[in-house]
């Protein structure tokens, strides 16, 4: 094959163009429905509201009571991590082995949609879920982060697992193709034998 089969055409296609134009227009129309006033957003009520939220930043308040309240807050959200991430790995080590297909057809088709619908769900969707199911608490956040997490690390661990079954098989078939044929008593009999028939 020549060098000039490989040639990209710099010439822009007209599907090309017409999905850029289309973007352009979505992308105006959004502006236009929404009718952001932007002389509001830069008026001098606007600059002195967002000068004063900046200049609240300083100096820090490092007042005991609001830096117990703040340690306190971050250790809730370390926990609600660590025990997310926990029952994530739980769960998800439970459903990669139907979605590596250990289980048959039916049970890795039904892992896998389970695990692509947790993972293709956001974490700010399953907060606002489990906010609506369980209420405002760190309760609803493990949830959260359980549910998308268990959707990523269920995946990940079944495709390993699907690769790690693929090579032993093909380590086994190599195996087997490139070892001799094992010789039996029967098979080194008869070859005795046919040696001394010949002799």
């Amino acid at each position: 094959m020549t060098t000039a089969a490989w040639r990209v055409d710099p010439r822009p296609s007209f599907a090309g163009i017409a999905t850029v134009a289309l973007v352009l227009a979505a992308v105006a129309a959004s502006f236009a429905y929404l009718a952001v006033d932007y002389r509001q957003l830069f008026s001098g009520t606007s600059m002195r509201l967002m000068a004063k939220f900046i200049a609240e930043f300083f100096p820090p308040d490092l007042s005991p009571a609001f830096v117990a309240k703040a340690a306190w807050g971050a250790l809730q959200t370390f926990a609600v991590a660590a025990i997310g991430t926990l029952l994530a790995v739980v769960a998800g080590g439970v459903l990669a082995l139907p979605a590596a297909g250990r289980f048959g057809l039916a049970g890795r088709l039904a892992a896998r949609l389970v695990l692509n619908f947790l993972r293709s769900v956001p974490e700010l969707v399953w907060a606002a879920l489990m906010v609506i199911a369980a209420g405002l608490g760190p309760f609803a956040g493990t949830l959260a982060l359980a549910l998308h997490t268990t959707g990523v690390l269920g995946g990940a661990a079944s495709r390993s697992a699907s690769r790690a079954r693929s090579v032993s098989w093909l380590l086994v078939a190599r195996r087997t193709m490139s070892s001799p044929p094992k010789r039996t008593a029967s098979s080194e009999g008869s070859s005795s034998i046919g040696n001394e028939t010949r002799s």
